[in-house]
């Protein structure tokens, strides 16, 4: 007889069993332990069976719901479309997880995370793949230390120094995290660190008792005391889709501007900061009250570009900007005719680098002497008309 007959064979042989196991279990004991002894007799027979036909006889895996959950929200959260870098959150992890653990390992050579829920017995109850992202640890070698420069005690933007490793990492319980086999602390207030390029790391931890009060950082992680420093700190991850909704809403309302002066012309509207642009929040809306928007870098502002900062910021946040006229001023007081116009603060010279005011109404034209006014002087506007 072949294998295949003989382990069919087998399969017939140890379901008869089991139903003359179930039927004498019926007439000794009573139908109320029918289904616990079953279930003994299923997994005995299931370890005495091929090991490709063991499984299907072994009882379900029960799974306590909170450890389920755990799973569940580690992936989700590894899945999370955000930009970073930015901090988001899983949900807390039970402290007991009953003998089960949670395992996060690389897959498809390196580009991938294989996440697995895996029982005393080494069954794995629950898995998932989430692709592009490698696990990875806010931990080891400098780790801990580049982050703290590149996102706490500084914003670095290009070349940063790595932040993150990427590792092998398990859950046995709420408190501790595995990291390539080597036991670390976990007491990050269920922090996850969106990273640069895309992954999403963990945060091992030491507790600093024996360091100075505040966050520092060691080979094992980050002290804990740091997680009030970091949620401080790091922008909190907006979903790529929340976002895409905030510009879209500021597309239909973004401010109009003046050419000259980038005094809005459509209330109420909507323009930047450029901490909100940066960290993906809503952006200012515009009113009388504020009544000039300078897009991408002060946002709504009550300070017109009769200030020299603002004039030079409005020619950098409006692409159709252009310099105003000359100013055309009342002879006897110097009061402007023609706002907003131009007046120079000193001469201009050919291949100098020249200080343009702009005047608005109501103003004086002291050219080439104090540049625009709100104040009226005859002896500047004497000086100036000499000019």
């Amino acid at each position: 007889m072949n294998s295949k007959g003989a382990l069919s064979s087998a399969v017939v042989a140890a379901i008869l069993l089991t139903f003359l196991l179930a039927a004498l279990i019926v007439y000794f004991v009573g139908p109320e332990a029918l289904a616990p002894k079953a279930a003994e007799a299923l997994d005995f027979f299931a370890e005495r069976l091929p090991s490709s036909n063991a499984e299907q006889f072994r009882k379900p895996v029960e799974v306590d719901r909170n450890i389920k959950d755990a799973f569940e929200s580690i992936v989700s959260a590894l899945r999370s479309e955000v930009y970073g870098p930015c901090v988001l959150r899983h949900s807390p992890l039970p402290k007991d997880f009953k003998n089960f653990r949670i395992t996060l390992s690389q897959a498809n050579e390196g580009t991938a995370t294989f996440a697995q829920l895996i029982d005393k017995d080494e069954r794995t109850v629950e898995k998932s793949t989430i692709s592009g992202r490698i696990p990875c640890i806010v931990g080891e070698g400098r780790a801990a230390e580049n982050f703290l420069n590149n996102n706490v005690k500084g914003n670095c933007k290009s070349s940063c120094p790595q932040d993150y490793n990427g590792a092998n990492i398990e859950f046995h319980d709420g408190n501790n995290i595995y990291i390539n086999g080597q036991k670390r602390a976990y007491n990050m207030g269920n922090l996850l660190f969106k990273t640069r390029d895309n992954n999403i790391c963990f945060f091992s931890t030491y507790p600093g008792w024996f360091t100075k009060p505040g966050c520092d950082s060691a080979e094992k992680g980050l002290d804990d005391d740091c997680v009030n420093g970091i949620v401080g700190s790091v922008t909190e991850c907006k979903k790529i889709d929340e976002w895409q909704a905030i510009l879209q809403e500021y597309e239909k309302n973004k401010c109009k501007v003046n050419k000259h002066t980038c005094k809005v012309e459509n209330f109420p509207c909507q323009c930047f900061t450029s901490t909100q642009k940066e960290n993906k929040l809503k952006p200012d809306v515009c009113t009388m009250q504020k009544p000039y928007c300078y897009d991408g870098v002060e946002g709504c502002s009550d300070k017109g570009p009769d200030i020299g900062y603002y004039l030079f910021v409005c020619k950098e946040t409006n692409k159709n900007f252009q310099l105003a006229p000359k100013c055309s001023v009342d002879i006897s007081t110097c009061k402007v005719r023609n706002a907003p116009c131009t007046c120079y603060i000193t001469k201009p010279v050919a291949g100098k680098q020249s200080f343009p005011a702009l005047c608005l109404e109501g103003q004086y034209c002291y050219n080439e002497q104090k540049g625009c006014s709100t104040e009226s002087s005859s002896l500047d506007c004497q000086k100036s008309n000499k000019n």
